[in-house]
């Protein structure tokens, strides 16, 4: 979604509710204390009559007002530096061998425990000890090929047991880590690759419901990519009910009726919450990854969405799509960009 200049009654609408979102768009000036501010400024709400907006940091300089003292204008924000420290916090999440504690986490933030996990949730949107869950799975999931076995893996992964790998892997691997490591034995799916107008389409669905819907030019090559990924699942041939969700999914492409088909998909924490946010953009509207990040609470991981979007193996169903680059580019796409383009096309005219 290309970034549209916001009107005086959007901006007072977010400095009323203190949008740090909007931070960088527009910047307010107070009349009655000489100050100018940030949107998302913690200082009491002025009167409106009393406010006036810049569209630019030169603008509001060169009012004569003074930067405010609370909000910090023209340095980082507090927002900007909590968000800073909870990314180190993140990152030491990432390259540690075992999870940290919420203790040692908060010691080395300088907080107490509460206050840390509260900021954290804020920001990333999930608690510490959910994000610490999502990397191990993400490790598991990596792992599980190379490993000599389960427990190996799992290891390397930073579980602390045997037990913990198969209480918490299954909601990321969408099956038992053996299951994983077996490429997906004693798991029973049904695919056909057809037909539609955005080529080859291949659609996979357990009885739970569609696990794969993935786009190439041969069929070959799909049903061999698809075949190795699940090369000892049980591969059931196509009955009634499956032929049926084969049908409404054809029909469905390029329509708001693509969010009701029932699926079966799997991923980390984060990956979830992502996809969760692309469902959730309306159908024939578009997004930024920037806009994407903010609307999950974390305006800093655009690169981490993107990944996110990257990963999803139901295209369309779940609209990665929907997500364009800041400038209104069509960036770039696991299904190439030119079904890209005419799924958007489809959905205008849809």
């Amino acid at each position: 979604m290309m970034q549209q200049t916001l009107t005086e009654t959007e901006m007072w609408q977010a400095v009323e509710a203190r949008d740090r979102s909007r931070e960088g768009e527009f910047w307010l000036g107070v009349l009655t204390t000489g100050v100018f501010c940030r949107p998302g400024c913690p200082a009491r709400t002025p009167l409106r009559k009393n406010v006036v907006f810049f569209d630019s940091l030169s603008e509001a300089l060169r009012s004569g007002l003074r930067p405010c003292k609370r909000c910090r204008p023209l340095g980082e924000s507090v927002a900007t530096e909590q968000a800073q420290m909870i990314g180190t916090a993140c990152q030491h999440i990432l390259e540690a061998d075992t999870p940290p504690t919420l203790t040692q986490l908060a010691q080395t933030a300088g907080m107490s425990e509460s206050h840390f996990q509260r900021l954290f949730s804020d920001i990333v949107g999930i608690s510490p000890a959910q994000f610490a869950r999502s990397v191990r799975e993400q490790r598991l999931h990596t792992q599980l090929p190379m490993a000599d076995n389960v427990l190996q893996a799992g290891l390397e992964a930073g579980y602390a047991t045997q037990s913990q790998i198969y209480q918490d892997a299954p909601a990321a691997l969408g099956m038992t880590p053996g299951n994983f490591r077996n490429k997906g034995k004693d798991e029973s799916i049904r695919f056909t690759i057809v037909d539609t107008f955005l080529g080859k389409t291949l659609i996979a669905a357990t009885d739970k419901g569609i696990c794969r819907l993935q786009f190439g030019d041969d069929e070959q090559t799909l049903s061999d990519a698809f075949k190795a990924d699940f090369a000892n699942a049980t591969m059931l041939p196509a009955d009634d009910d499956f032929t049926h969700l084969v049908e409404q999914t054809v029909a469905a492409l390029g329509s708001p009726e693509a969010l009701n088909l029932p699926l079966d998909v799997r991923g980390t924490a984060f990956q979830i919450k992502v996809w969760h946010a692309l469902r959730s953009i309306p159908f024939g509207k578009t997004v930024s990854y920037g806009d994407l990040a903010k609307h999950i609470g974390q305006p800093t991981a655009s690169r981490a969405v993107a990944s996110a979007c990257g990963s999803n193996d139901v295209a369309v169903l779940i609209p990665c799509h929907r997500v364009i680059g800041k400038d209104g580019s069509l960036t770039g796409y696991r299904w190439g960009t030119e079904r890209k383009r005419k799924i958007l096309q489809q959905e205008q005219i849809g």
